[in-house]
This record gives structure tokens, C-alpha cells and sequence, in this order.
């Protein structure tokens, strides 16, 4: 019988691990956004695009925020990158909030593919910093243990029934 302690480290994830491909995932999203967006015919329809993007940036954001930057506050501080990240997230939720405001159609998914590529940008600058401040601020172990935590945000409830 397998213990839930030999589980998780079968599947552990290091926090870095877990930040690359959840912006690989991010990426990919955009991408079938992107190739959505020509098929908008309103901007009602970029604006459910916006929604959608927005929603998976906040989720994506508070975890990063939480479980790793949090931890790496002291050390981003003397770098003086941690100001600049929380202010980053908080300036691509406006992005992604400009083209949910009424406007034509074709600004819409200008403003909408502008924050793609932003947010693109953003992902590569973090990759490049934050995992090198990660990986010479703390153990393996702790990495994983940060990561496990990422990784149970997002699964699923365990039913109490056999």
C-alpha cells in the first residue's frame, strides 16, 4: 500500500517546475485565443476572451504570489525585483480589463493581443529571474514542498465515499 507521502514525492513538482508550465499552459491558452479572435465578430466576443484570460492570470498571479514570491520576499527585496513583480501583475489585470470596456471591435482585439504579448514577455523575465533566485535561495526539498502546495490549489476535492 502506498502512503500519501510516497505519492507526492512520485509526483513532486518543484515550485519552478510548476511556475514554467503553468505559463507554458498560460502561452498555449493565448495562442488559441489568438486564433479565435479573427472569428470575434463582436466586441462582446473579445471581451469573453478578455474575461477568460483575465480569470486564468489572477488564479495563476495569487499562487505565484503566495507560494513563491512570498517565500522569495526577503531575497527579491535586496534584488529589487519584488516590488516590480506584484506591481507587473497588477498592471496586466488592467490590461486584460481595457478590451472588456465598450469599444469597436477591431480595437478590441488589438488591446486583447497587445496584453498577449505583454504577458508573454512577462512570463520569459520571470523564467530568467525568478528560478535562478529560487534555486540559490532554497534546498530541493523545499522547492518541492512549495510546489506541492502550488499543485494542491487546483486538484480535485477527494470524495469521502470508496
Amino acid at each position: 500500500m502506498m502512503t500519501k507521502d510516497a505519492g507526492m514525492e512520485k509526483g513532486s513538482m518543484k515550485a519552478t517546475d510548476v511556475l514554467v508550465s503553468q505559463h507554458k499552459f498560460l502561452a498555449s491558452m493565448f495562442g488559441y485565443m489568438e486564433r479565435a479572435l479573427p472569428e470575434a465578430a463582436t466586441s462582446a466576443e473579445v471581451a469573453a476572451l478578455a474575461r477568460l484570460a483575465e480569470d486564468l492570470i489572477r488564479d495563476h498571479a495569487e499562487a505565484e504570489e503566495m507560494l513563491l514570491f512570498s517565500p522569495l520576499d526577503a531575497l527579491l527585496t535586496e534584488k529589487g525585483q519584488f516590488a516590480h513583480f506584484y506591481s507587473s501583475h497588477k498592471e496586466y489585470m488592467r490590461l486584460l480589463e481595457k478590451p472588456q470596456a465598450p469599444m469597436a471591435v477591431t480595437e478590441a482585439r488589438s488591446l486583447l493581443l497587445l496584453a498577449f504579448r505583454i504577458l508573454r514577455t512577462h512570463f520569459h523575465d520571470e523564467e530568467r529571474l525568478v528560478i535562478p533566485l529560487a534555486h540559490a535561495a532554497f534546498p530541493p526539498e523545499s522547492l518541492e514542498k512549495l510546489g506541492n502546495d502550488w499543485m494542491q490549489r487546483h486538484a480535485p476535492l477527494e470524495s469521502s465515499e470508496p
